[in-house]
């Protein structure tokens, strides 16, 4: 049992079997039947073919003239036509063609004016026809042909015609005897044919007029495609125009127009008008890669159309250079229109639409050519249709893939069409997706920039706090370089001042005395410096629990009495009741009042009065409150306390205590910079005492660390008075 492939490959068989037989016979020899080679002329108005009634002979040599083929041994080589029309393979040599002609006589007793004409417009070099008297001399000469300039014919017609000389002394017994010689490049392929000039001329105009039309088609069709072409330029329609222009010109040399009307002056042009044929070939291989896209959908096939494409370059190439093996390499295309068919099918088998419209005009082709070889042959009857049927076949096959390109055309207007539409609807996606994104990136941006100005913020804070560092670094080193060098060096020369009065009582006493001095100044300076970084860095731990206020400062000032005596200064305490109980650290709060006493009886001119008070306060300022063991005050210092778990602060009452003295006062310059590291004020102390800066900014600390708050209050010239607030201890507390 056969599968479907089984029977598509015999009908493919089939198919290319029946081509190949058909095409065949149109270059097959019929042999006829030998007959005499004397020509009767026909009547008025008639054409009569006489290929069959001619004898001829084959002069390989192309060198015997006239008188050698009249008489010897050429005389009988003469052989009578064995096809119709004559058909000579290629040859060197040159074909000599005999016929005798009897005269017709008219009824006034003259012959009329006949022609002798070539009825296939094969491509010849030389035709030269002699016209022999019964005595042997030559009546009429003429010559034609592709090698022939124009001015040398006496008549201008698109097929090779003579004029045929009147012969009055000619008989039934005696025709004149009429001899042609041609020679040519390619096949000796030709008929004959003689008549009156009405009947050849009616002939030749039913030619014209199908020529012409033929012409006017792919002149159309070459202007349309270049139109195109300078739009679209597309390859596949560039190709086309190559192939139709070259179909024409191979058409017009064909035809005889182009070598009697076109180049008549340049015979020599003739020799490169082969080209147009293998130009046709070529193009249209290229044509075909193009429309039926071989190169994608079966690169097998294509190439074979590249060795093809080869073939035909190669004769082009042999053509110029003038060689006779160009004729082998154009029965290439002999061949080609079937195979270009079952391509053209194989192709539509695979997809391709279009491939139809070339299947179609490929076939069109082919049955002209066919009905031509088969006319030419002699075995179908000469009409216009048959004669012509190259012309019609390629006329047709021009139109054919003219409207398939079209198709394609609007096929391919189509797709850009849907493809703009597809890609402006993206477009529009895209331009919304980029406005989505823009507003996206926006508020990115917007975010980013607030928090980027933020952290320049924070890097300014940062940097503000590393400037203050710094400048804290240079004072402490130049505290280190002043106040603690000099100290230094003092008391190494007040040792040496002992060493070398070591039996002088007197000068040791004073000396150790001052060294003692030093000593305690320089471990102030030390001690400070301590408090202030432990105070900073939170190393400091404050233990915050009810104390009585009244007994620390009472201790304080009598530590003062002895040292403001010296300067004749009275330390009064002044206090409205009893007791005075605050949530604070014993150590810190004693600090603060030794060094605000400190600094009263530093800064007190002598014989003046520093007061010290005590007194209950309620203040508006929000200190915060304990909640557990942690404290909420934003105010407090990074210094660390452990409150007391059996109390917690929730009235604002506060025990406030007061240090005023009688000194020079704090101008509004000095009030900015009073709390700071290392202030340096316009204000000096009375009695030479030495200052480091630190002081004040110590008990600021250590007051905000113990929830409390401290500030000064002075008018210049008439004493300071700080001003020390800190919570209250409430009952419960106690």
């Amino acid at each position: 049992m056969k599968t479907m492939y089984d029977k598509g490959a015999c009908s493919w068989r089939k198919y290319c079997q029946c081509f190949l037989c058909t095409l065949c016979c149109c270059f097959i020899r019929i042999p006829l039947v030998a007959q005499s080679d004397t020509v009767s002329l026909p009547p008025p108005n008639q054409l009569l073919e006489i290929t069959a009634t001619c004898a001829f002979y084959l002069d390989s040599t192309s060198h015997q003239h006239l008188s050698d083929v009249m008489r010897g041994d050429a005389k009988k080589s003469f052989r009578p036509s064995s096809s119709a029309p004559i058909n000579i393979p290629q040859t060197n040599g040159a074909l000599w063609v005999r016929f005798h002609i009897l005269p017709r006589p008219n009824p006034a007793g003259q012959t009329g004016e006949y022609f002798l004409t070539m009825l296939n417009n094969t491509p010849l070099d030389t035709v030269e026809i002699y016209q022999v008297s019964n005595n042997g001399t030559v009546e009429r000469f003429s010559r034609r042909g592709n090698l022939v300039k124009s001015e040398q014919n006496d008549i201008s017609l698109s097929r090779i015609a003579f004029r045929l000389a009147q012969c009055v002394a000619c008989t039934p017994d005696k025709p004149q005897a009429v001899y042609l010689r041609v020679t040519g490049k390619f096949n000796l392929l030709f008929g004959l044919a003689v008549g009156d000039d009405n009947a050849l001329l009616g002939e030749i105009h039913r030619d014209d007029v199908l020529n012409c039309a033929y012409f006017g088609v792919m002149l159309a069709m070459i202007a349309y495609n270049f139109f195109l072409i300078s739009v679209l330029r597309n390859k596949m329609q560039v190709y086309y125009l190559f192939y139709v222009s070259a179909a024409l010109g191979m058409n017009l040399f064909i035809s005889g127009y182009g070598y009697h009307f076109l180049w008549s002056a340049y015979p020599r042009f003739n020799d490169f008008a082969p080209m147009f044929t293998a130009s046709v070939g070529l193009f249209s291989l290229l044509f075909t890669i193009e429309f039926l896209s071989l190169r994608t959908r079966s690169p097998r096939l294509h190439r074979v159309m590249q060795i093809l494409c080869g073939n035909f370059v190669l004769g082009i190439g042999l053509i110029a250079i003038g060689s006779r093996w160009s004729y082998y390499t154009l029965q290439v295309g002999a061949v080609m229109s079937p195979f270009l068919i079952v391509v053209g099918m194989m192709a539509y088998r695979m997809g391709v639409k279009s491939a139809m419209y070339y299947v179609i005009a490929r076939t069109f082709f082919l049955i002209g050519v066919m009905l031509y070889g088969l006319q030419l042959n002699g075995l179908i009857p000469t009409t216009i249709i048959t004669a012509n049927g190259m012309l019609l076949g390629s006329g047709i096959e021009a139109v054919v893939l003219a409207i398939a390109l079209a198709n394609i055309i609007n096929d391919y207007r189509k797709q850009a069409a849907t493809a703009q539409a597809e890609a402006l609807r993206k477009a529009q996606e895209n331009e919304q997706l980029v406005r989505e994104q823009n507003v996206l990136l926006d508020k990115k941006i917007a975010e980013r920039t607030r928090e980027l100005a933020a952290l320049n913020a924070t890097l300014q804070q940062k940097n503000g706090e590393l400037e203050q560092l710094n400048a804290e670094k240079n004072e402490i080193m130049g505290i280190v370089s002043h106040d603690l060098q000099n100290p230094i060096g003092m008391m190494r020369g007040l040792g040496e001042l002992i060493a070398v009065n070591v039996h002088e009582p007197e000068i040791i006493a004073g000396s150790t005395q001052k060294i003692i001095q030093t000593s305690d100044r320089m471990l102030e300076l030390v001690r400070q410096l301590l408090e202030i970084n432990q105070l900073d860095t939170g190393i400091l731990r404050l233990s915050l629990v009810t104390i009585d206020v009244v007994s620390i400062v009472e201790a304080s000032c009598r530590h003062f009495a002895s040292r403001a005596a010296a300067k004749n200064i009275t330390v009064h305490l002044d206090t409205e009741g009893s007791p005075y109980l605050a949530i604070a650290d014993e150590h810190a709060l004693t600090h603060v009042v030794d060094n605000l006493l400190s600094n009263a009886v530093k800064y007190s001119p002598q014989g003046r009065n520093v007061v010290v008070r005590l007194k209950d306060s309620h203040s508006s300022l929000a200190i915060g409150h304990w909640s557990g063991d942690k404290a909420s005050d934003s105010n407090t210092s990074d210094a660390t306390h452990e409150p007391n778990d059996k109390w917690q602060m929730t009235n604002d009452r506060f025990v406030r205590i007061e240090v005023a003295d009688e000194g020079p006062g704090i101008s509004e310059e000095d009030m900015k910079k009073l709390f700071g590291k290392f202030a340096r004020l316009s204000a000096r102390p009375t009695g030479g005492e030495h200052s480091t800066g630190l002081g004040l900014s110590i008990v600021k600390k250590m007051v905000e660390a113990m929830n409390g708050r401290v500030w000064c209050e002075s008018e210049l010239g008439k004493g300071a008075t700080f001003i020390v607030e800190l919570p209250k201890a409430d009952d419960n507390n106690l």
